[in-house]
This record gives structure tokens, sequence and C-alpha cells, in this order.
């Protein structure tokens, strides 16, 4: 019991400790990377799982029917709007955007056309997540966890669809 009595302050000291640190852990961002189709399951599941009501998209419809197939889109469709899942998306002018905004009103989506071809990617933006797809030779990919990149990412988006609502692409 004396032992005990001895060793208890330094234990509840240690877990005080412990904690703390476990706590600053908590604020630091994390960094994932992903690879091939099973790597790009593992995002788009994630995106799913972490939205948190909205997911906010950067995209090249052009590049992305070369990794997604029709199947695949569908589903992650179907999925979103089963879990009350909204998106706004700026894509990139192609024939593929315009089609695409086309059935955005059946989708829970709102798309945004940008001028030219500023991205040739795709990026996710969703509750403190950030995720990045490259479509060059293979798939490529990372997700960041982070309440500032996310916020950083979520401005850079809203000014741009800020822009694109007064001047949409021809």
């Amino acid at each position: 019991r004396d032992l005990y009595n001895e060793l208890l302050p330094d234990f509840e000291e240690s877990m005080q400790e412990l904690l703390a640190s476990y706590r600053e852990q908590e604020n630091k961002p994390t960094l994932r990377f992903f690879a091939g189709n099973d790597g790009l399951k593992q995002i788009v599941d994630d995106v799913l799982e972490h939205a948190d009501g909205e997911i906010l998209l950067f995209t090249n419809q052009r590049t992305e029917k070369n990794v997604f197939s029709a199947a695949d889109h569908q589903e992650f469709v179907r999925e979103r709007i089963r879990r009350g899942v909204s998106i706004r998306v700026l894509a990139a002018d192609s024939p593929e955007a315009r089609e695409m905004k086309l059935r955005d009103a059946t989708v829970r989506r709102e798309t945004r056309i940008v001028e030219g071809e500023p991205f040739t990617s795709e990026t996710y933006i969703y509750g403190d997540n950030v995720a990045m797809l490259s479509f060059d030779k293979d798939v490529v990919g990372f997700i960041v966890r982070s309440r500032d990149f996310a916020r950083a990412q979520r401005w850079t988006f809203e000014q741009l669809w800020r822009i694109h609502e007064v001047f949409p692409a021809a």
C-alpha cells in the first residue's frame, strides 16, 4: 500500500504528460501517399467517409475519365447522395465538364466551368482534409489531414468560385 501511494503521484504526472503529448500530435498535420487503383479507392473512400456535408472539388473531366470508369463515377455519386453530401465543382473547361454540368440538379452538385485547362489533376477539400490526385502516367495521390491546410485550400476554392459566378466561362 505504501509503494502504491508513493508511485501514484508519479503515475498521475506521467499520464498528464502523455495526454498532453497526444493532444499536441492531434494538431499536427498528417500526410499519407497512395498509388494505383487500390490507392485511388482508398482516397475515394476517405473523401466519402470524412466529407462532413460538402465536398469542394477542382477537376479536369477530360483527364479524370482516363482513371475513373463511368461505373466508378456513378458509384461515387450514388454513395455521396446516400450520405447526404453535396458537392461544388470547379471544372476545367471541356466538353465532358459541360456535359457534367447539365446533370447538376439531379445529383446534389453545382458546377462552375473554369476557362482553359488550369489543372489536369483533382483536388478534393472535405472536412479537415485535402486529397490530391494526379493522373499523369500513373495514379498517385495523397491526403493531408490538417485543419489549417484545409482552411487555406477552402479559401482558395471560394475565391475562384466567386470569380466564376461573376465571370462564367463562355
